[in-house]
């Protein structure tokens, strides 16, 4: 849904226009049939100001918040959290499954990087 929102605020800004919660709420937008309820709005508004993705006017007009010519797909992952924090220097010697374990979500974090770099802009146009 962040994403669907993050995408429906970006092509009202290539428009040169805004939302409004009303129009989140209660306009079929989301995918040409679906809107938001009210506590999944709550929380997704907090998110995205929380990570300066959304922007509110004086007037409670919606604008994207930032720029997604210079944020990724692995950039937005973070800010919602999906980054695998690893453990290491917890413990001096740690057993072979963990340093093995560690290591893998390091390659894999590595990868997902790599792949995720896709601006959101780039995203969108497709």
């Amino acid at each position: 849904l962040h994403l669907a929102l993050l995408e429906q605020l970006w092509r009202c800004y290539q428009q040169g226009q805004t939302l409004t919660e009303q129009d989140v709420l209660t306009r079929p937008w989301l995918f040409g049939r679906y809107s938001l309820r009210s506590e999944q709005w709550v929380a997704i508004r907090a998110q995205l100001l929380r990570a300066r993705l959304l922007r509110v006017t004086d007037n409670n007009e919606l604008l994207l918040g930032r720029n997604l010519d210079h944020y990724s797909l692995w950039d937005w992952s973070r800010d919602r959290g999906c980054e695998v924090a690893l453990t290491s220097g917890i413990i001096d010697k740690p057993p072979a499954w963990l340093t093995r374990s560690q290591q893998l979500l390091a390659e894999r974090e590595t990868h997902n990087r790599q792949l995720m770099q896709i601006t959101l802009t780039e995203l969108f146009s497709l």
